[in-house]
């Protein structure tokens, strides 16, 4: 048995079930806070890339920022492990979206008909501890899209150079939380190539990869600096 199996079977405690903390959901806000850089620029980046009328399903919305700031917009789900979070995105929202309480990787059995776009932002797809449920999420996503139908991502970047020191653990992308309220999630950390792949395997084409300037992740990267300052990716992905 592997060090990082070991982790997430200690006390039957998944990776999943730290998510529900609730206390997770009460300090959130306060952890968004500190990123209104990055808040402010994936919000805009969403706004040009979703139509008036879209039905838009937000998937690990946590507390409704992306919600709050699309609901003008579209028709907005959200979907969150969290009841605490679902819970204090409700008081936001004010009926203003359809919010649901359930684990992402049963995405097809918690919402009903199709969707123009999907949303993981804030590298939910990295908080999914098994490459086998990403590629099963990525999928379910395929079959929920609507024809030319959207898959709009974020995620953290493997190789920046501030991550040298666990990839050369050979954990091939998972980094165990050690302390803190994550302790003992699991978030793994992309390469570009990787997420190209599982888009390709999955029946998505690549219409448009940022890469975004480590630490604030709050501006496009251009150039040589980009293969070694880029924080994190948004991927924009269309249903083949």
């Amino acid at each position: 048995m592997t060090y990082l199996k070991k982790i997430l079977i200690v006390g039957n405690m998944t990776s999943a079930d730290v998510y529900k903390n609730p206390a997770i959901a009460e300090n959130y806000d306060a952890i968004l806070a500190k990123r209104k850089s990055l808040c402010f620029f994936d919000t805009e980046y969403l706004r040009k890339n979703i139509k008036s009328g879209d039905r838009v399903l937000d998937l690990g919305c946590g507390t409704g920022r992306h919600l709050l700031g699309l609901c003008d917009l579209a028709e907005m789900t959200g979907i969150d492990i969290s009841p605490k979070m679902i819970e204090i995105a409700d008081r936001k929202l004010k009926g203003k979206a359809k919010l649901i309480v359930g684990d992402i990787i049963n995405v097809n059995s918690l919402v009903d008909g199709k969707f123009n776009v999907v949303l993981m932002m804030y590298h939910t797809l990295g908080s999914i501890d098994s490459s086998v449920s990403r590629a099963d999420l990525f999928c379910q996503i395929n079959k929920l899209l609507k024809e030319n139908g959207r898959l709009i991502l974020h995620v953290h970047n493997r190789r920046h150079i501030k991550n040298l020191r666990f990839l050369l653990q050979r954990t091939k992308g998972d980094k165990i939380i050690k302390e803190g309220l994550l302790k003992g999630a699991i978030i793994h950390f992309f390469t570009k190539k990787e997420v190209e792949e599982l888009a390709n395997e999955h029946g998505f084409k690549m219409e448009e990869v940022i890469c975004l300037k480590y630490p604030e992740e709050a501006e496009e990267i251009r150039g040589w600096k980009k293969y070694f300052c880029t924080g994190g990716y948004i991927f924009n992905l269309r249903k083949k």
